[in-house]
């Protein structure tokens, strides 16, 4: 359960607070975890996307290659759709 989520280091780490203590990661390494998670599934980012009402296919992209950090709720959005904890992007 996320408590409380920042950026720090001009946007290029995100950190979590949550019950299990405080994570951080930078942009590139959480973009690597979720294309790996995403490929491993066997999904497009169209097909995680889908009707693009919460995550857009260049958002996707963005977060995927680590020229952006996901807001949490675009975070929440990945854990669910692809059915694991978020810890599972934070190592």
């Amino acid at each position: 359960m996320v408590i409380w989520s920042f950026s720090c280091y001009n946007q290029s780490k995100m950190s979590l607070l949550t019950l299990g203590g405080l994570w951080m990661i930078n942009k590139e390494e959480l973009g690597l975890r979720i294309r790996k998670e995403r490929e491993n599934q066997g999904l497009s980012r169209e097909a995680l996307c889908g009707d693009e009402a919460e995550l857009t296919v260049r958002q996707l992209l963005r977060i995927e290659t680590g020229k952006s950090l996901p807001k949490l709720e675009k975070l929440e959005f990945l854990s669910r759709v692809l059915g694991i904890d978020i810890s599972t992007f934070l190592g």
